[in-house]
């Protein structure tokens, strides 16, 4: 994954400490996105400077032509062979022009390249865009989660994608 992709002339490439403070900012503009603390941040980028080999997490962000993160992604590769697109982000003015799918599409690069057989996700039951966007990817829902999702309370539906 060491080339950089474009999505409708926004590049999308993997984040490095640089963008933290943006990353952290663009997360907390967003209401209904994960509030997780700065340091797991933190933790995704040195993994991601780590040597390809053994790397199990990745941390992207979507760079507009002013150089400013207008979204990212985050996902995991689980030693069962089992993958999670843990988070994607995109800034809400920026939403509709391909960057979510971009970023996403990234992600099942990245974890089919690390050997996983299956990408699950967890989606907010009100969220239709995300939704409507993870079932062209070709996730299908296998489940939820009652009230999984705090601030607002929410239900959580779980959605798969076969890599093999």
């Amino acid at each position: 994954m060491g080339a950089n992709k474009e999505s409708q002339g926004t590049e999308i490439r993997q984040a490095v400490q640089d963008d933290l403070q943006a990353i952290v900012d663009l997360e907390r503009s967003i209401a209904n996105a994960p509030h997780w603390p700065a340091e797991i941040y933190k933790a995704m980028v040195c993994a991601t400077a780590q040597a390809e080999i053994g790397l199990r997490r990745c941390l992207l962000v979507a760079i507009d032509g002013r150089s400013q993160v207008v979204g990212f992604a985050a996902g995991a590769v689980h030693e069962t062979e089992q993958a999670e697109l843990e988070t994607v982000v995109v800034h809400s003015g920026r939403r509709r022009q391909g960057i979510g799918r971009a970023l996403c599409l990234w992600i099942v690069q990245w974890v089919r390249a690390r050997g996983a057989a299956e990408l699950s996700l967890e989606v907010r039951a009100s969220s239709g865009a995300a939704r409507g966007l993870y079932d062209k990817l070709g996730f299908q829902v296998v489940g939820e989660r009652f009230r999984y999702y705090r601030a607002p309370e929410e239900d959580a539906i779980i959605m798969k994608m076969a890599l093999r």
